[in-house]
């Protein structure tokens, strides 16, 4: 509890002199205009509690901020300790020095330090749009086209009713368009996530797992054609009644060659799951599924996979052997065809690896691993390839920000393979716990990684993270913060050369699932979730600019 209340007076610290700074910005108008109004949505600026658009929040004396009353109490109590650690050259001694003097000083010392205060820096934020009609919403995923319009799909089960699939289209020009259904299930129950992908004249492929009693799972997929239309769903891979297949996952190129990956366990298979794929072909032809795991590559799950413009794909996926769990790679390659797995980590609990790849090939993989052997706390480690060396060594990326919550590790990468990795971690909690914080490691092409930064230190629970990355670099992070029926949706936005912007409220919501951001390269950041609405859900998007 020291560290972790170390932490929270250490931000406080930081978000008074960041708010002075703003204050002192924005100037003596301020005084006549409400300053959080001013700028659409909550900021940390401040001048009466009035301007503090979500509920609960007073504008604390102390900071000129937006905050919850216990957070500015705690800043009172600490009016006394603050005073004299800032009185001398031992402000930073003992664990807080240690903070300071690691990773986090890095980056938050150079020039991402700088923010930009002007207004229009600060995203700004439509009003939620609920996609669907309340019914059970689960498993979203987006992508963005090169014209600026997005595809969220995800899976959706009215309160009587069978199993469906819908879609949501963003158009750059005229907005949202009516959600449309694209596959009902009647026979079957969902068992995974949805996984879309777009190639760059929009054309965009979608997958979903299904469990069918009597029948066994199976693996959909469904094209769209810019017009817009949909195709018919087709059937991918079916599992034997027993049964069971899972986690799919579709990536394309700019072309529209790629592949749909997932993971598959065949009744009284007691080797376990293996890992299969079907490319996808530039026209839209699905050539015939392979196998990359063999038999004894343990029992394979949790996909991922990437493709580079000259068609080359990249795969990693976690294998179980007893108690070891170990991260694996293969690689296609049209003049080869499937590489053998090359084995990235193995250790107890080393689990759920994300993958991007960029349009040269290479790629950046990162996945959870503990830190002394046991199964908590856990880190964030990487390993990046190289198209033309192969795979480096694995890192840990968290510095003092490990920890890391369940599955929640997400990677960006934009067109000249800059890489951001951004997760979820808890001071006091083991793995799995509640999250207290959101952080962010940046892998730079120039001078490789730059130190792991905390973007949010909150006082609820915290879940997500959304990531996105807009080809040049540009992108935004999104997180919910709170604890049951109530929650923040909050963003930040990432400017290359200026570093991190200061957080805004995107919208007030009882979200629980904040699964999928796509950021354009006109500047939208398109965020969705699941929304907890009296006994089922609703979908829900914002858009932020």
């Amino acid at each position: 509890m020291a560290q972790r209340r170390k932490l929270y007076l250490k931000q406080m610290r930081s978000i008074r002199v960041e708010a002075y700074i703003a204050w002192m910005v924005v100037g003596a108008a301020a005084l006549l205009a409400p300053s959080c109004k001013l700028l659409e949505k909550k900021t940390l600026v401040c001048v009466a509690s009035a301007d503090c658009v979500v509920t609960g929040h007073v504008c604390c004396g102390a900071t000129m901020s937006c905050m919850t009353q216990s957070e500015c109490d705690a800043l009172a109590l600490d009016a006394g300790a603050d005073a004299a650690t800032d009185a001398g050259p031992d402000a930073d001694s003992g664990a807080d020095a240690g903070l300071d003097a690691g990773p986090d000083a890095g980056p938050d010392a150079g020039p991402d330090a700088a923010v930009d205060l002007d207004a229009s820096s600060f995203a700004v934020c439509e009003p939620p749009v609920a996609l669907s009609p309340l019914g059970q919403s689960v498993g979203q995923d987006a992508v963005t086209d090169p014209f600026g319009n997005s595809t969220i799909v995800w899976m959706w089960r009215p309160l009587a009713g069978v199993e469906s699939v819908y879609a949501a289209r963003y158009s750059a020009d005229a907005g949202w368009e009516d959600a449309g259904l694209i596959a009902e299930e009647s026979d079957a129950s969902f068992s995974s996530s949805a996984s879309v992908a777009v190639d760059s004249l929009g054309r965009a492929w979608a997958a979903w797992a299904l469990s069918s009693s009597g029948q066994g799972g199976r693996i959909r997929a469904i094209r769209f054609i810019p017009g817009p239309t949909w195709g018919a769903p087709v059937d991918i891979e079916s599992a034997d009644d027993g049964g069971h297949v899972g986690n799919p996952r579709v990536a394309v190129n700019a072309a529209g060659e790629g592949a749909i990956m997932w993971a598959l366990t065949a009744a009284g298979d007691s080797a376990g799951g293996v890992i299969r794929a079907r490319r996808i072909l530039a026209d839209g032809g699905l050539l015939d599924a392979g196998t990359l795991s063999g038999a004894d590559g343990g029992n394979a799950s949790d996909p991922d996979l990437g493709v580079d413009e000259q068609g080359n794909i990249i795969a990693v996926w976690m294998a179980t052997f007893g108690p070891i769990y170990s991260i694996f790679s293969s690689r296609y390659s049209p003049a080869v065809g499937w590489e053998p797995a090359t084995l990235l980590d193995s250790a107890v609990s080393t689990t759920f690896p994300r993958l991007v790849v960029d349009p040269a090939g290479n790629a950046i993989t990162a996945w959870r691993r503990p830190l002394d052997g046991g199964s908590t706390p856990t880190r964030a480690w990487a390993r990046r390839f190289t198209a033309d060396g192969g795979w480096e060594s694995a890192v840990a990326i968290d510095g003092a920000y490990f920890n890391t919550t369940y599955s929640s590790l997400e990677p960006a990468v934009d067109r000249a393979g800059n890489v951001l990795v951004a997760w979820l971690y808890s001071v006091d909690g083991g793995s799995g716990g509640t999250a207290d914080g959101v952080a962010v490691n940046r892998f730079s092409i120039a001078t490789g990684w730059e130190g792991a930064v905390s973007l949010a230190f909150e006082d609820a629970g915290v879940s997500g993270p959304g990531l996105a990355l807009d080809p040049n670099g540009a992108g935004a992070i999104v997180w919910s913060v709170g604890n049951g029926g109530s929650s923040v949706l909050k963003m930040r936005r990432y400017v290359p050369g200026a570093g991190w912007m200061q957080p805004t409220v995107a919208a007030a919501t009882s979200g629980y699932s904040i699964s999928s951001l796509v950021f354009d390269v006109s500047g939208r950041a398109i965020a969705s979730w699941a929304e907890n609405v009296d006994a089922g859900s609703l979908q829900r998007a914002v858009v932020c600019r």
